[in-house]
């Protein structure tokens, strides 16, 4: 299976899961759940929506933390599909044809 992919799954399940949590938690609606959830896991926390218990103070953090390390693999997995493709074509292999070819 492709990590792009795995990592896209990884990233809804985490989503829904936390969206889900903050729904129950602090009783929010679930569009502004989901809101909610995304920007705390972009790290981007405009304060509009800001959790009142215990329970949701801990489930930013967990969101903050996992949100960080998502966007990180996004990152690497971009950053790897970058340097793959630089170096073929440095060895020249994205320029030739490789059709009814034999090495």
């Amino acid at each position: 299976m492709n990590k792009g992919f795995c990592v896209c799954l990884i990233f809804l399940a985490i989503t829904v899961v936390y969206t889900l949590s903050f729904e129950i938690v602090e009783g929010k609606d679930a569009l502004m759940s989901l809101y909610w959830t995304v920007i705390t896991m972009a790290t981007i926390g405009y304060g509009d929506v800001t959790p009142q218990t215990t329970a949701g103070k801990v489930l930013a953090m967990l969101i903050a933390i996992s949100g960080i390390a998502i966007y990180t693999a996004f990152a690497s997995i971009i950053v790897e599909h970058i340097t793959e493709k630089n170096i073929k074509q440095i060895q020249g292999f994205l320029a030739a044809k490789n059709r009814n070819h034999v090495v």
